[in-house]
């Protein structure tokens, strides 16, 4: 019903656009990503500077390490763009895998970092196990 999804992209010279297009689209929003993040973590400092305060260091972990994971698990896949007929199955698996790292990586950074995350968690947690298991203050009106 849809011949256009037969057809063979290569053989069509339709991958060409691709690789011109590949650094705009891939390339260039990482850059932006690492350049924004650093000039975030600038004007954070000078406006910290202009209140007599110091930079809070969780906040610029938070910022650096959500960064750098980015980059780093997705980097790969984009490297490999020029090869993919090269690329064996497992191989991609193994960058898509990476890639779902950087995602699942990140309740692990805000949780290390961020104090007030932290908290939020620890209030959540105590109202599940309050529900799934009855509280000591509901033991002692009952005794």
């Amino acid at each position: 019903n849809y011949p256009i999804l037969k057809m063979n992209w290569i053989d069509m010279n339709i991958i060409y656009p691709f690789y011109v297009y590949a650094p705009i689209c891939f390339i260039l929003p990482f850059i932006l990503i690492v350049i924004t993040s650093i000039l975030v973590l600038v004007v954070a400092k000078k406006a910290a500077a202009r209140q007599d305060e110091s930079l809070r260091w969780d906040g610029v972990l938070t910022v650096l390490i959500t960064v750098l994971m980015l980059v780093f698990t997705h980097l790969p896949s984009i490297l490999m763009i020029p090869f993919h007929q090269k690329v064996s199955k497992a191989a991609s698996r193994g960058l898509v895998h990476l890639q779902f790292l950087n995602l699942m990586s990140k309740f692990f950074v805000y949780s290390l970092t961020v104090r007030s995350f932290r908290e939020f968690l620890k209030q959540k947690i105590s109202l599940v196990i309050c529900f799934l298991m009855p509280c000591a203050n509901s033991r002692q009106e009952q005794g």
